[in-house]
């Protein structure tokens, strides 16, 4: 072999570990998800905004994490910039999307921006995991939308997966 071929192999071969090492920091291991679309954010003043809301429910008898990534029109993900989740009032998860649902509660994630610069399209996809490697369905969850246009409010909900467990 040449010189050249070597170095193009060696090349190869070090950008597939490369990317098998990444894969293995960021594979989350799901054992079930489902995909929200139609999550919308936007803010001009406290009378023209728009966020989106998941609640998201464990129906299981197990406890499980949980973790939604929200992609915007382009497929990037903005999870970073626009995730907080909330158990009852208080601030649980910022910026990860990731967080632990016991057996039987329920939390919500909010997409939301608090900064002008345009409307964010996105979707979401939420997934779980779980110590219980028998578990297949564990979660129902709400997607609610919520606008403020001048003096008034409008608010939408939808049922995600048609209401039923994933």
């Amino acid at each position: 072999m040449t010189k050249c071929k070597i170095s193009l192999l060696s090349l190869a071969l070090l950008m597939l570990l490369c990317g098998v090492a990444q894969a293995q920091t960021t594979c989350f291991g799901a054992q079930g998800g489902t995909v929200v679309p139609g999550l919308l954010t936007y803010y001009s003043s406290t009378t023209a905004n728009a966020a989106s809301h998941l609640y998201v429910s464990n129906v299981s008898g197990s406890n499980v994490t949980c973790k939604v990534t929200v992609f915007d029109k382009d497929g990037n993900d903005v999870t970073a910039s626009y995730s907080q989740v909330f158990s009852g009032g208080t601030n649980v998860s910022t910026g990860t999307g990731t967080f632990d649902l016991p057996a039987g509660s329920t939390r919500m994630y909010r997409f939301k921006t608090s900064q002008g610069g345009g409307s964010i399209y996105a979707y979401a996809l939420i997934e779980w995991k779980s110590d219980d490697p028998r578990l297949r369905k564990a979660l129902v969850a709400m997607h609610y939308r919520q606008q403020a246009i001048g003096s008034s409010y409008q608010m939408s909900d939808t049922s995600v997966n048609g209401g039923m467990p994933f």
